[in-house]
């Protein structure tokens, strides 16, 4: 059996993420296409509070509970609802599912060791909405903010376990064979012919 890759709150090394969900190396918002250009899934990088850093990065990004509030792309001036921030909007009408995973040592820090990124779990889009918040030369602009939701699918929640089967749909194989989430075994995740 092949080694499980993501694992809720294990560390990861930046390239092996880039490497296993084929993704591009830079950018808050990656975005991996399947055949016909079709959303095959979404991962986001967040940025702690604690290791915020506005002098490289404006991005206000916060969790309270199970809720990420989490700050589109675009470091200068307004941003817009189009490209990869829009892509985050359409996982309700493609059932994708969005990565998340969250910065634990800056790269600059003293002995920041290379497996940096904190794997927060598969989370489900709930809104948008804009922000004054600075930008990275300090002026305000309108950032374009998203609401998800941390899905902790567990066999005691059911309504829960009815949202992942829909998220996964697309990307059923690889979450089977690739990551396991809290409460689940590969042998207790949905069967592949989902409804």
């Amino acid at each position: 059996m092949s080694t499980i890759p993501f694992v809720v709150g294990s560390l990861y090394a930046h390239d092996f993420i880039m490497k296993e969900l084929k993704v591009g190396n830079s950018g808050g918002i990656r975005v991996s296409t399947a055949s016909g250009k079709r959303v095959a899934r979404v991962v986001l990088f967040s940025t702690s509070e604690q290791e915020a850093n506005p002098q490289e990065n404006p991005y206000q990004d916060r969790t309270e509970g199970a809720i990420l509030t989490y700050t589109g792309t675009g470091k200068i001036g307004d941003q817009n609802l189009s490209g990869q921030n829009l892509r985050i909007t359409q996982q309700g009408d493609d059932f994708f599912p969005i990565y998340v995973f969250s910065l634990m040592s800056h790269r600059k820090s003293a002995g920041s060791p290379d497996k940096r990124w904190r794997f927060s779990g598969i989370y489900k889009y709930l809104d948008h909405f804009r922000e004054n918040q600075a930008d990275l030369l300090g002026s305000d602009r309108n950032a374009w903010i998203f609401k998800l939701l941390r899905l902790d699918v567990k066999e005691s929640h059911p309504a829960l376990e009815s949202a992942m089967r829909k998220i996964i749909i697309n990307e059923y194989a690889y979450i089977r064979t690739r990551c396991i989430l809290p409460g689940y075994t590969l042998q207790s995740l949905p069967s592949s012919n989902v409804d």
